[in-house]
């Protein structure tokens, strides 16, 4: 079993990546998790890892320092970085580093972390096989495949490719259009062709770089009974080319995948159908892996550029905590924009687009699970065994609309419009010496019939409002901040440390230290 080091200061984020997958059916076990780089080096010299998967922006010391330092003590770390940052250049900097892979918070899927973890143990097996068949290219396998692409083939050809790679007996077999970004040279030529030869060495396959930055690739995998492990197979394989042609070049590569085929014959006409696939960047963006028999199930090409207006939409919504504007939103997305997309991974991925926004804001904005799940915990169980996207809707639609209500705090409508100013009122100032009394005098209220009010409208005393804020926010920085408790105590509110520390006690169950070493 691989061991893994998770390094991110947000707690809900490191729950959220243990809760995502099985870990240990991936042959990986968590054994350790660390809040920022400092203390992930300490954990790193007492006991090495497999696999480290790490934020970038994180307090004492951030990724990217964190990142140099790990490689400076082994180079052949094997590390994976999970961050907010979507901008390629960003990305491509990390990626210098000699990174394994890079993944974007919000939109992480189950089936993205599955197959990087496999992508690792693939490229680790690739590296050990390149140090010791001296990168030899099979000159028979290239040929072969440069005969394909030029149109060829005749019966005695196809009869040699048939035998060579035993297509139609316990193999098939499908094509990879590979396209790598402007922003290269010529230079990583070799190193491309090297690695991904080696990659396809356990089943067979070639690769010909057809015209300066776009190569061709013919990929052999064992035959299945089972259509789910055939494609599965397909997607392990086109991801490790995909990563190892992306390090190896140091850019953006973009990719087609045709449909898997055992009839030699039909050669030709699937070699084509990854160069369609390939066409499709133009609706879909660079940077990305398309499927032909995915592409075949979008009615719509611009659906997808629709879909990301909506998701836009729904943030911004969510931001003006306009509940209403936000169901529309919602409604619209399940119901119209995704009605043309029957591919289910699509659904997963604009399901975990959301989840994770909803994690984000609860994060953002210190509010905690158990306003909105019923353990506490994030159900990835639930929304994986969505079988209508109508129940996608309307669990997606409860959950946004009890996140608003969080974020409102306290009053809702029924709150009187001189209770919701007190309320914005404290919000804005509990750090400062108030009460009861001296709210009460600023608003020009009897302080028996404020407190009477804004108890029935909130639920809460002022003074223990008051509280609940400044231990919110004590929370936050015990957690996020290097100041220390006694700098904490004054920057909240407290008067004094006792107090604080008998009212944090009380409330947390912890002692701020306890709290912050948790």
């Amino acid at each position: 079993m691989k061991t893994v080091m998770i390094v991110d200061d947000e707690k809900p984020a490191r729950e959220l990546l243990k809760m995502l997958i099985d870990w240990e059916s991936a042959g990986y076990t968590i054994t350790s998790e660390a809040r920022d780089g400092k203390e992930a080096i300490e954990q790193y010299a007492l006991y090495a890892h497999d696999l480290i998967i790490t934020d970038i922006q994180m307090p004492q010391m951030d990724g990217l320092t964190f990142i140099k330092t790990i490689k400076k003590m082994n180079k052949d770390q094997n590390i994976i970085v999970l961050s907010c940052h979507e901008d390629f250049n960003y990305a491509r900097e990390v990626m210098k580093l000699g990174i394994m892979d890079y993944l974007i918070k919000d939109s992480l899927t189950p089936e993205d972390l599955y197959t990087v973890l496999k992508n690792t143990s693939y490229l680790k097996s690739d590296e050990r096989s390149a140090s010791n068949s001296g990168n030899i290219i099979d000159e028979k396998a290239f040929r072969l495949l440069g005969d394909i692409i030029h149109d060829r083939l005749g019966d005695a050809n196809y009869d040699e490719a048939l035998k060579f790679w035993n297509i139609g007996q316990s193999q098939q077999y499908f094509f990879i259009h590979a396209l790598i970004g402007s922003e290269s040279n010529n230079n990583y030529v070799p190193e491309i062709t090297s690695r991904v030869n080696n990659l396809l060495t356990p089943d067979g396959g070639a690769i010909c770089n057809l015209v300066d930055n776009y190569y061709v690739i013919l990929a052999v995998i064992n035959s299945s009974h089972s259509q789910s492990e055939m494609f599965n197979r397909q997607s392990s394989i086109a991801h490790s080319i995909h990563a190892c042609m992306e390090k190896a070049a140091g850019c953006m590569i973009t990719a087609g995948v045709s449909r898997i085929c055992p009839d030699i014959h039909l050669i030709k006409e699937k070699n084509l159908e990854a160069k369609q696939a390939l066409g499709y960047r133009v609706f879909l963006g660079k940077g990305k892996i398309m499927y032909f028999d995915i592409i075949q199930n979008i009615t719509r090409s611009i659906k997808i550029d629709i879909i990301d207006t909506r998701i836009k939409n729904i943030k911004l919504a969510l931001s003006q905590k306009q509940t209403s504007q936000l169901s529309n939103e919602l409604k619209n997305l399940y119901l119209i924009d995704l009605q043309g997309i029957i591919q289910y991974n699509y659904l997963q991925h604009v399901n975990a687009l959301l989840l994770g926004l909803i994690t984000t804001t609860c994060s953002e904005s210190n509010i905690s699970y158990n306003s909105l799940f019923a353990d506490g915990t994030i159900p990835l169980d639930t929304i994986q065994n969505f079988e209508t996207v109508e129940e996608m809707l309307s669990w997606f639609t409860e959950k946004f609309q009890a996140l608003i209500k969080a974020m409102d705090g306290l009053c809702n409508n029924h709150c009187s419009h001189q209770i919701k100013k007190i309320v914005q009122y404290i919000q804005q100032h509990y750090a400062e010496d108030i009460g009861l009394e001296s709210i009460a005098n600023l608003y020009d209220i009897h302080k028996v019939h404020l407190a009477r009010s804004f108890k029935e409208n909130t639920g809460f005393s002022v003074n223990g409002f008051i509280r609940e804020l400044r231990i919110k926010e004590a929370k936050n920085l015990l957690k996020n901040s290097d100041l220390n408790v006694s700098e904490i105590v004054y920057k909240v509110g407290f008067q004094n440390f006792q107090s604080f520390y008998t009212v944090f006690k009380k409330q947390v169950g912890l002692t701020p230290m306890e709290f912050r070493d948790q």
